[in-house]
């Protein structure tokens, strides 16, 4: 009997597993497939670091063109956004047929009449310094006396610890006042120039009676219906938001003022109507206006009373009423106008600060919310389809 040959032995499957096993080779296609994801997504990243980068780069050089052109970037800025904040009141007197012209001239002496003002406010002060500048020196120092025994024991611990120091330090016998150094720094901080100040008004005049045809030629720069109808809800929002904003800051204003006023009615302080319009005009700049009251308050008391209890009370009053503006009133008021993230407003708050002053902080929150409602309608996630 014969063998069976190789040919008619049975054929075993070939299974995954076990002593057959044969182990799957790659094919070159997936190897080429798998070195082609890994440069793509290599790929990916280079291309989102250079677009972080130029990003970057472009943020420090808008930075350093600000900072270049405050000069006449900063007035312009203050037109058109008090400008945006005035069209309600444009349109309503359109209504009345009064002609754009006259109400841009109205609000140009308006403005005149308002910072005519706040110079005043800044100046007497300081011209009641300067022209009584003897008297307020020898009343400074008779308060400054009530520290000599504080002065004393620190010089004689002075001389215990080093013996020579005590014979270089000078007295407090010998204080004076110098109002032209103290004068001048505040004068050149506080007085805008007169060409920032032109640029202003003219700014405000022209964008008032030209605000239609200048609204009309930015949303017809869309190229389609769609752009043109985002365009038009983002000028109605920042138009509704930034009017909101500045009723709803000056109504707390309002009572700011009065309240100051009263206040320092109360502790004898001279001129307080003038003290509480100074206030007023203070708060719409956050923190460096109620800084600068701060001062003001304590300044006049120091020269107006003979004693440090009317000038500590009235100034522990102000910033326990600014406190309480500032961390709960207007928190209150304006967040639930304007959901913002009190980080951002910060963060908006102390850049605009750096770059432009005190002009920059009150400016910093119509900007957050001018940039707020664009990103709202560019990044919308359920925006409203336009009917066909």
């Amino acid at each position: 009997m014969s063998s069976p040959s190789i040919t008619d032995r049975p054929k075993r499957p070939i299974s995954d597993s076990g002593s057959g096993a044969v182990a799957a080779r790659p094919s070159p296609n997936s190897l080429d497939q798998t070195s082609t994801e890994a440069t793509t997504g290599n790929g990916d990243g280079l291309r989102r670091a250079a677009q972080l980068a130029v990003i970057g780069a472009f943020v420090i050089l808008f930075g350093a063109f600000l900072q270049a052109g405050r000069v006449v970037l900063l007035p312009i800025a203050s037109a058109i956004v008090i400008g945006v904040m005035l069209s309600p009141l444009a349109r309503r007197a359109e209504n009345y047929r009064v002609p754009p012209a006259v109400f841009a001239v109205f609000a140009v002496i308006f403005f005149i009449v308002l910072i005519q003002f706040a110079l005043v406010a800044v100046a007497a002060p300081l011209v009641a310094v300067l022209s009584n500048a003897s008297d307020i020196g020898d009343n400074i120092r008779q308060k400054l006396e009530f520290f000599d025994p504080l002065l004393d024991s620190l010089r004689t611990l002075q001389s215990m610890i080093a013996p020579g120091a005590a014979e270089n330090s000078t007295s407090a016998n010998s204080f004076r006042l110098d109002p032209t150094s103290v004068a001048q720094p505040v004068i050149s901080f506080l007085t805008p120039a007169a060409g920032e100040v032109v640029i202003f008004l003219a700014t405000l005049f022209f964008y008032l009676i030209s605000r239609d045809a200048l609204r009309r030629s930015l949303i017809l720069m869309g190229s389609g219906s769609e752009k043109r109808l985002r365009a038009i809800r983002i000028f109605n929002e920042v138009e509704e938001k930034l009017v909101q904003y500045i009723g709803t800051v000056a109504l707390i204003n309002v009572v700011l003022g009065v309240l100051t006023a009263l206040g320092t009615y109360l502790l004898g302080y001279p001129h307080p109507a003038l003290l509480g319009a100074l206030e007023f005009v203070c708060a719409f700049v956050p923190y460096i206006g109620a800084a600068f009251m701060t001062v003001v308050l304590f300044g006049v008391g120091v020269i107006s009373f003979s004693t440090w209890q009317p000038t500590l009370l009235a100034v522990a009053l102000f910033m326990a009423m600014v406190t309480c503006e500032g961390q709960f009133i207007t928190p209150r008021i304006v967040g639930a106008r304007f959901t913002t993230n009190p980080l951002i407003v910060f963060v908006v708050l102390a850049f605009w600060t750096w770059l432009w002053g005190p002009v920059g902080t009150f400016l910093s929150v119509p900007f957050l919310l001018i940039g707020a409602a664009v990103f709202n309608h560019f990044f919308a996630e359920d925006e409203p389809a336009l009917p066909r």
